[in-house]
């Protein structure tokens, strides 16, 4: 299997993601907010779906570089249900520099 053809394949779809605004809207333009994210149940039930609530952070710093970062709370506004098993990231993100 040819992985970088395919990974810059995967870039050059995602690229033009984000070329093509048509069918997008801007749902929130803050740095800080609260993501609610639901999974599906996987490999035919054996793994039950899933939500978390994570925090969200984008910040940009000198030199070009941006930070996405993000880590689960409890967040009253979504309690746990007994439609989902509640899951819970650890600190995460990604670095996007030059």
């Amino acid at each position: 299997m040819d992985y970088k053809t395919i990974a810059q394949q995967t870039s050059q779809e995602v690229f033009g993601y984000n070329q093509d605004t048509s069918g997008w809207k801007v749902v929130k333009n803050s740095s800080t907010f609260i993501c609610h994210t639901i999974t599906q149940s996987f490999a035919m039930g054996s793994i039950s779906p899933r939500d978390f609530i994570d925090v969200v952070c984008f910040k940009c710093y000198e030199g070009n570089m941006a930070i996405i970062s993000s880590k689960s709370v409890d967040f009253p506004g979504y309690p746990p249900t007994s439609e989902y098993i509640r899951g819970y990231n650890y600190p995460c993100g990604f670095v996007c520099s030059p």
